[in-house]
């Protein structure tokens, strides 16, 4: 019989499991956009912008404006099809995603008034269909996943899109800390040093 406690063997280190975890590369940045919700982010020229219906069946809208809040979706390489309608409704409604999109377009001075987008996937898109594209000028990506509230006799629930950006340029590891969108138009801005203190007052 083979005796397990004399064996001169080392045993095999043990490994950290953490299922479903993604390691991204240092040029990569994913957003996941949840279904009903909308997400603000800036690309470079030459990024690589890569949508994923994660789950199926869900609607996307996509919307690009240049360096000066003029949509422009010729920055993405794409056509116009629509007036960004299903992002309008979303934002009409009183939730912190909404409010947060609108603080970030005002900061950037984009009026959806003149909003012009097009629409990716659908109720008959299966899982995990992508579309890629290669932004052509530097500017302000906008994506929604557009979803009513759904009735308890359907089957619809509005689910993720996925964005995933691979920068031509990795961004300095300070902006990868960047804070999210404020919930409102900010009243002070105080800026505090890595590694210091400071007091202020809460009113």
């Amino acid at each position: 019989m083979l005796n397990l406690l004399q064996r001169n063997t080392t045993p095999a280190a043990s490994r950290i499991l953490r299922p479903g975890q993604r390691s991204l590369p240092a040029n990569a940045e994913r957003y996941p956009v949840k279904g009903g919700g909308s997400t603000v982010v800036e690309v470079e020229a030459s990024d690589t912008i890569t949508l994923s219906d994660i789950e199926g069946g869900q609607a996307c809208e996509v919307l690009f404006c240049d360096a000066q809040g003029r949509f422009d979706l010729g920055g993405l390489g794409a056509s116009a099809d629509g007036t960004a309608a299903g992002l309008k409704a979303m934002l009409e409604k009183s939730s912190d995603g909404a409010a947060r999109t609108l603080v970030a377009l005002r900061r950037r001075s984009i009026d959806l008034a003149l909003a012009r987008s097009f629409g990716l996937f659908g109720q008959t898109s299966p899982p995990k269909s992508s579309a890629v594209f290669v932004a052509r000028q530097s500017g302000v990506l906008i994506v929604a996943a557009p979803a009513s509230d759904m009735p308890p006799q359907s089957q619809d629930t509005a689910t993720e899109i996925e964005l995933l950006i691979k920068r031509a340029t990795p961004r300095p590891k300070s902006r990868l800390s960047d804070l999210p969108e404020p919930l409102a138009d900010p009243l002070q801005d105080l800026r505090i040093r890595a590694a210091t203190a400071r007091a202020f007052e809460v009113k």
